[in-house]
């Protein structure tokens, strides 16, 4: 079934046979039923079911991409949580105290903690300036800026945080 479709314009759909308008004739129609091929090739223009299929397929995959992300967000949150819950329980058996693991997990610094507690909320200091007059302990500086700057000098006497510096701590 030739009609010179190679020179073909398609011009609407009627009744589910395609129409297409041709120099050789005015209208020519084209069966697209069962049983016939579903795809016309018609100069730039291809005319088929499968594309149709294809951008289903297409807005499938994206929502099932969508889908996977989510779930691997979820899993690594979930992961996330079980390691905090796991520290939060091994400060609770070390201290014997839920507030005082609370506090070191939140990273707080506070008058009286000691200095297991304050390397267990901020980890080891970026640098160490002991005292020259015995007796009056250290100062811990963390988070190094330029220079001999820190966000946070906690200073520390006979093993206890005595004074922290509120204006540098973040």
């Amino acid at each position: 079934m030739n009609f010179f479709m190679h020179q073909c314009r398609a011009t609407d759909i009627v009744h589910g046979k395609h129409t297409f308008d041709c120099p050789s004739r005015e209208k020519v129609p084209v069966a697209c039923g069962p049983g016939e091929s579903t795809s016309r090739s018609v100069g730039n223009l291809r005319v088929s079911k499968f594309r149709k299929r294809q951008g289903n397929l297409i807005l499938i995959a994206s929502l099932l991409g969508a889908f996977l992300a989510l779930l691997s967000v979820a899993a690594v949150w979930e992961r996330v949580w079980a390691l905090r819950q796991a520290r939060l329980a091994r400060l609770v058996s070390r201290y014997n105290s839920l507030e005082i693991a609370r506090r070191i997990s939140r990273r707080e610094v506070w008058q009286g903690q000691t200095e297991k507690q304050l390397l267990d909320s901020l980890g080891p200091p970026a640098s160490i300036v002991l005292s020259p007059a015995p007796g009056h302990g250290a100062i811990w500086n963390y988070g190094p800026r330029r220079g001999n700057q820190f966000r946070l000098s906690v200073t520390i006497e006979d093993g206890l945080v005595t004074n922290c510096d509120p204006e540098q701590h973040p």
